[in-house]
């Protein structure tokens, strides 16, 4: 496995900033991930007009071979422009880029299919018909995971570790989960509701604890389960909020003709949402 010993966060005029063979990056690069089409134009007049750092774009197909998927399932993989074809492109006309790789922790189709118990699910999900995403609480997706990006980064690392930089982990949806992103905020999937209740039950060492924490006289180390969102929504629309621990009117003080609105989520106190917070 690669490993590096190298600095790669150094400190500019107070500011933080990522370093390459010791010097700060540019802050101008190129993210593209539609890597068809025009895309070797677009990448040329970032390149004419002075840029020297770009992001890489990891296809399907080799998505599809990092993760060991069966022959048969790397072959329906969308075809594109490679990791090697965009660097063979990006150095002929910058022999100087820095390149970082963009990859994401999403599972292939394959692995989706193979384990359908370790996906992500929201309150109107049922099985079969869950996210693209697995659920962060699976332990077998989590080791599967580390396995892919070691592949990748030995992959990059063997033929252009002088260029490359950093690889940062860039989910469709930024941060966001998959789930998320379909207009849910829990994800309810049984393999997160056994680990959040282990956790709780890590975190509180007696069911006293766990109903001071969380307000809840009557909540017992066997009722504790993931929220649901419309359990949130009800209880976001029906309770008055508190600001600075003093109770509020909903007025134009906390967020004006929008205080009560159908949206999964504001920002609100941690006092008012206890067992949503942990």
């Amino acid at each position: 496995m690669f490993t590096s010993s190298s600095k790669v966060i150094g400190n500019v005029n107070g500011r933080p900033v990522m370093l390459h063979n010791g010097q700060p990056i540019p802050r101008a690069h190129l993210c593209d991930y539609q890597t068809w089409g025009d895309w070797e134009d677009r990448v040329k007049q970032f390149i004419d007009n002075g840029v020297k750092v770009f992001a890489l774009r990891i296809t399907p197909l080799e998505y599809s071979k990092f993760w060991n998927d069966p022959p048969e399932y790397q072959k329906k993989a969308r075809k594109m422009s490679g990791l090697d074809a965009q660097v063979e492109y990006i150095l002929k006309h910058q022999p100087e880029a820095v390149l970082f790789m963009h990859s994401q922790a999403s599972p292939t189709p394959y692995w989706r299919e193979t384990h359908p118990d370790e996906m992500e699910w929201g309150e109107k999900c049922v099985p079969g018909k869950k996210t693209a995403g697995a659920s962060l609480s699976s332990d077998i997706f989590l080791d599967d995971l580390c396995g892919v990006y070691e592949r990748i980064v030995e992959y990059c690392e063997s033929r252009w570790g002088d260029h490359m930089a950093a690889y940062l982990d860039a989910d469709p949806g930024e941060a966001h989960t998959w789930l998320s992103l379909t207009g849910s905020m829990f994800d309810c999937s049984p393999v997160n509701q056994q680990a959040f209740n282990k956790w709780v039950r890590n975190k509180y060492s007696t069911e006293a604890e766990l109903q001071a924490a969380w307000d809840n006289s009557q909540i017992t180390f066997d009722g504790v389960r993931v929220p649901s969102d419309s359990e949130w929504l009800a209880k976001k629309n029906s309770t008055v909020p508190t600001i600075g621990g003093v109770a509020t009117s909903v007025s134009s003080e906390v967020c004006g003709e929008h205080a009560k609105t159908s949206a999964l989520f504001h920002w609100i106190e941690q006092a008012n949402a206890l067992p949503e917070r942990d």
